[in-house]
């Protein structure tokens, strides 16, 4: 009777009516008649009238699962997919389908290819769905071929929150299997110093490998390799309007070494003809990082700091504990530290308070485009932006000002400056880290030191040394100052070290 019935022209113009009556067909063979395949063939036309039946697919899948008939199972999932619409309206129900159609693939089937081809499409309609992204991780790790796909779905997982033990862990293992040594040997060092928790064997590749790091750089940093320390909220209009004050009206700021009271022929030290430890350590870390080595003040005051001073020539001072007997790796990250803040696209936050940088900041907008809204002290902004229209030279004002403060506007957010200095002592931090080499000392150093111009969570000064450390930017840049681990070819390649 039901087949006659869907043989009517008038069901078979009604697409939801045909597909129950298949499905009533398809239950009756698969309890009454005990005929499976007849079952199966009918629920597959239940599901072409009408794909939105999820009875209908939920009997169709408990059949074949039950028979064990998994690649019939994958044609049906295969069949579902292309049955849905395109649209938004499915999206999810079609996420939904190629997660079960990778877990078939990867679990009863054994085709990692497949799994990893299926949480592929899942990772890219789904990128927050964080458990994909892992077995999508875990699946190229394994396929070969696709390592460089593997490295960096870990090192998003890892930007996007997910837990950092298991994330590095994959990571280490990885690296360690394509023989990209370097990069074990900071991700394990990641693991062990700044996130806690590493395995005995990921504490063995720290062993192993740190006698093989370089620890003095052969090479030094230029603007290219400076962008790839910076943190992200320093490449946008903010810092460039702050890098043209420092670099076209630095005269406002500068003062003399009297006025802060320092006496040049007693305090200066002469850095090229100073054999002291801690003055070699300044003169490697400046030409390292491609700064001109600035002029040196010691200070007798007791204390371990080391800070710019608004004089030009550039300059620093350094507290008498700094002199003391250091390790030098614990100098460099200091130092690195330190002179970080010489940068034209950072000076400007380690010579004055937040408020007064704000002020300037607004000044400096405000000149540039009659868009800005002042909110700092007016008479303050005022009077700054007097200072600055003398400073600057017309041209600087009327064109690249006038661009940078217009694409400030389009992009300004509340809290811009407090986001700018944030991302300043982050990116110092890098700095340090990146001379150092050593995690270790860099945990320690990081936060026994003062915070240069921004107080940080502990949390989230390691989550960025963390990311940092497994980057593809800190690689580049070990790579190319000449600090990377070399294994030599006839080491017993501790194939996994």
């Amino acid at each position: 009777v039901l087949a006659r019935m869907l043989e009517s022209p008038e069901v078979k113009r009604d697409g939801r009516r045909a597909a129950r009556l298949h499905h009533a067909l398809a239950l009756t063979l698969r309890d009454e008649q005990k005929d499976e395949a007849g079952a199966i063939q009918e629920l597959e036309r239940a599901l072409d009238a009408d794909p939105q039946l999820v009875q209908a697919f939920g009997d169709l899948e408990a059949l074949l699962t039950g028979a064990g008939k998994w690649r019939e199972l994958e044609q049906a999932y295969v069949r579902m997919i292309q049955r849905l619409p395109k649209g938004p309206e499915a999206a999810t129900a079609r996420i939904a389908l190629w997660k079960t159609l990778g877990e078939l693939y990867r679990r009863a089937l054994s085709d990692l290819e497949g799994a990893r081809t299926a949480y592929q499409v899942v990772v890219s309609a789904a990128p927050e769905d964080l458990g994909a992204l892992e077995a999508y991780a875990e699946l190229s790790a394994r396929v070969p071929g696709h390592a460089g796909e593997a490295v960096e779905a870990y090192r998003n997982l890892l930007q996007r929150g997910a837990a950092p033990q298991k994330v590095i862990g994959g990571l280490v293992n990885l690296h360690a299997e394509q023989k990209a040594y370097d990069q074990a040997y900071c991700a394990a060092q990641a693991l062990a110093f700044l996130v806690g928790g590493a395995s005995q064997e990921e504490g063995q590749v720290v062993g192993r490998l740190r006698r093989l790091a370089r620890d003095t750089a052969s090479a030094s940093l230029d603007g290219e390799l400076w962008g790839k320390l910076q943190h992200e909220r320093l490449k946008g209009p903010m810092a460039a309007v702050l890098t043209l004050l420092a670099e076209e009206a630095a005269e406002i700021f500068v003062q003399q070494p009297k006025e802060l009271g320092l006496r040049e022929r007693k305090d200066e030290i002469d850095v090229q003809g100073s054999m002291l430890f801690f003055v070699n350590m300044y003169k490697y870390v400046a030409r390292t990082l491609g700064l001109p080595t600035p002029r040196l003040f010691r200070t007798g005051e007791e204390g371990g700091r080391l800070q710019i001073l608004p004089l030009k020539p550039p300059a620093m001072v350094a507290g008498e504990e700094l002199f003391k007997e250091r390790p030098k790796k614990e100098l460099w990250f200091l130092i690195g530290k330190a002179m970080t803040f010489l940068r034209p696209e950072l000076v400007l936050a380690r010579l004055m308070p937040r408020d007064q940088l704000d002020a300037v900041f607004q000044a400096a907008t405000s000149l540039g485009t009659s868009r800005f809204v002042v909110t700092a002290d007016l008479q303050l902004v005022d009077r700054l932006k007097r200072r600055l229209e003398r400073a600057l030279p017309d041209a600087t004002r009327t064109q690249k000002l006038k661009v940078l403060a217009r694409a400030y506007c389009d992009v300004q957010q509340p809290g811009d400056v407090r986001a700018y200095l944030d991302a300043a002592e982050l990116t110092s931090n890098r700095v340090g880290a990146l001379l150092a080499g050593d995690l270790e000392v860099v945990r320690r150093a990081a936060f026994t030191e003062r915070a240069a111009v921004s107080k940080l969570k502990e949390e989230t000064r390691l989550r960025d040394l963390t990311l940092f450390a497994i980057s593809e930017d800190h690689t580049l840049l070990r790579e190319r100052l000449g600090l990377s681990v070399v294994v030599p070819a006839n080491t017993p390649a501790e194939g996994k070290p």
